[in-house]
């Protein structure tokens, strides 16, 4: 992998995340962002996984910054249910 390729990182991050290594998947797509920030994608792929991981202080200023970058997407992701989760009233 190249470590200065960002999309190896948010590849990387998808992948930890689907394995439910979410506290490495924040790593690379926070790496990712780094390398290229304000990737709507990659900032909504952090996003999921920290509403996934329960980080809910950390996941409300990403809901923010993707809200401000493209406010469907910020609605989208607020509106995600983490799977096998109830969702929120």
């Amino acid at each position: 992998m190249d470590e200065k390729d960002a999309d190896s990182w948010d590849r990387l991050g998808k992948g930890l995340y689907l394995a439910g290594n979410y506290e490495e998947a924040v790593k690379c797509f926070h790496k990712s962002l780094e390398l290229k920030p304000g990737v709507v994608e990659v900032v909504a792929n952090l996003g999921v996984t920290l509403k996934a991981k329960g980080d809910l202080a950390q996941y409300q200023q990403v809901l923010d910054q993707l809200t401000a970058l493209n406010p469907k997407m910020g609605e989208d992701l607020k509106n995600f249910v983490v799977p096998g989760k109830t969702p929120n009233p």
